[in-house]
Parts: structure tokens; C-alpha cells; sequence
């Protein structure tokens, strides 16, 4: 047996002669409440089980948020947040940024934005070609997330 394994025995050995006994319950008690004290620990489940619960109940209102109905009408808008001018706009209709139709319940907002006149071409519209510096006008619609639901040009 080499030098190693011979501690090795006589610390297992001590620990098996040592395994009955224990400290007293009162000092016992006194280490837990200071290591309690000086190291914070509290019981914070509750905490963390009121932020699950919370998790799960917007989990399942946004997972059963009403889905649009496909009898619904695309959403007519004519306001704009640009002030008026006295010369008439001319503006195209609204096109889908998403696949689909844009209904009321998702609008939550238009804004009027500059946008690259390049961005006429992806919707089909002549005009794009007056170098990547040019821009147009356009009419966003953002839902309430947010982000955008449809686009008109202004010209």
C-alpha cells in the first residue's frame, strides 16, 4: 500500500468512528440563524412562484388572443399626422408589409415617414430608379406591437 492509499484509509476510518457524533441542537440552531443573518438568506419561492404564474397568464392570453376574422373589412384610413397642405395629395393605396389584409383591430397608429425611393419598386410602383439617396414620402401603419401592418406613397 503506497502513501496515498494508506491516508486515504485512515481518513475513511475516522470518518466512520466520528459518524455518531454530532453538535448540539442549540448550536446547531445558533450557526444556521447567524449564516442566515449574515449571508441573506430568505425565502424568496414565493417570489419566484408569483412570477411563473404571472408568465403563464400572459402566456395564455397571448397565445388565445382572437385571431381576425375572415369576414372582416381592410381597415379604410385617411388620417395623417403631416399638416395639411393646400395643394391635393395624391397617395396610392395601402399595401400589405405582411402576407394578408390589414384589419381595424390591429392598427394602433399612422405616421409619416421618408423612406428610399428604391422601396417603390418592391411594391410595384415605377420610380425607383433615382439613385439610393432619393427619397419619398409614405404613410405607415404600425399595429400595437408596433411594428408595421401596411404602407402608402405619397406624392
Amino acid at each position: 500500500m503506497n502513501e496515498e492509499q494508506q491516508l486515504d484509509q485512515a481518513l475513511r476510518d475516522l470518518g466512520a468512528s466520528m459518524r455518531l457524533e454530532q453538535a448540539p441542537a442549540r448550536l446547531e440552531k445558533k450557526l444556521l440563524k447567524t449564516y442566515q443573518h449574515r449571508y441573506g438568506y430568505k425565502r424568496i419561492w414565493p417570489v419566484w412562484a408569483l412570477a411563473c404564474a404571472a408568465t403563464v397568464f400572459l402566456g395564455a392570453l397571448l397565445v388565445n388572443a382572437p385571431a381576425p376574422k375572415a369576414n372582416q373589412k381592410p381597415v379604410p384610413v385617411t388620417a395623417s399626422t403631416e399638416p395639411v397642405t393646400t395643394a391635393p395629395e395624391v397617395v396610392t393605396d395601402f399595401f400589405p408589409v405582411r402576407n394578408g389584409p390589414v384589419f381595424e383591430d390591429e392598427v394602433s397608429q399612422l405616421i409619416r415617414v421618408r423612406v428610399p425611393r428604391a422601396t417603390l419598386t418592391r411594391y410595384g410602383l415605377p420610380g425607383g430608379h433615382d439613385g439610393p439617396e432619393s427619397t419619398v414620402r409614405a404613410d405607415v401603419l404600425l399595429g400595437r406591437d408596433g411594428m408595421a401592418r401596411a404602407i402608402r406613397f405619397v406624392r
